[in-house]
């Protein structure tokens, strides 16, 4: 079997392309790394007591978006730092293991626990330290919609929505939940 020019330089040429393709591929972050002081993401976890069922896989689940995220180059080049405590499922115990990772452990915004009682014991801290906490708990009082309730009834419902009002959050984040709309009043 003879090859002509054309097809060899044809082969040649996506061979080239396909293995530029390739080094591009492998070796996108070989030379990347993260830079700068840590991005430190606090979580609030229920790891033991009535709830650590839920706390084990959220804490599986964080610690792999982590590590995700810094094998990706970290949030703009930044690494990104995981530190966890224990709620024990208690709020007294979440309250003052929130205060310890904002205090010592130097965290930027913390994830909350699941547990709605931690998550109001909580509130007040979070609004003295100035950090933003997002809460995964449920509870009305949490998400802004009991206060929204009062102030105008004729909302619908009293569920949790995935809305800027299910984030509570610190007055560093007043310009930003504003300009989003503020407390969504739903269709």
């Amino acid at each position: 079997m003879t090859t002509s020019r054309r097809s060899f330089m044809k082969l040649v040429l996506a061979g080239g392309v396909l293995g530029q393709g390739l080094n591009l591929t492998l070796t996108k972050n070989l030379f990347a790394k993260t830079t700068g002081e840590p991005i430190i993401i606090g979580h609030q976890c229920d790891l033991t007591g009535g709830i650590s069922s839920w706390g084990y896989w959220l804490d599986k689940a964080a610690k792999t978006a982590i590590k995700h995220l810094n094998d990706n180059n970290g949030i703009a080049g930044r690494p990104v730092k995981y530190v966890v405590e224990d709620t024990e499922t208690n709020p007294p115990t979440g309250a003052r293991k929130f205060r310890s990772l904002v205090q010592r452990s130097k965290a930027d915004f913390v994830i909350g626990s699941v547990h709605s009682g931690i998550g109001l014991a909580t509130v007040p801290i979070a609004k003295e330290l100035k950090t933003v906490y997002i809460p995964q708990g449920m509870a009305a009082e949490l998400t802004g919609i009991a206060v929204a309730m009062k102030r105008e009834p004729l909302i619908r419902g009293g569920s949790c929505r995935a809305s800027p009002a299910s984030v509570r959050y610190s007055s560093r984040m007043d310009p930003i939940i504003g300009a989003l709309g503020g407390i969504s009043k739903g269709p």
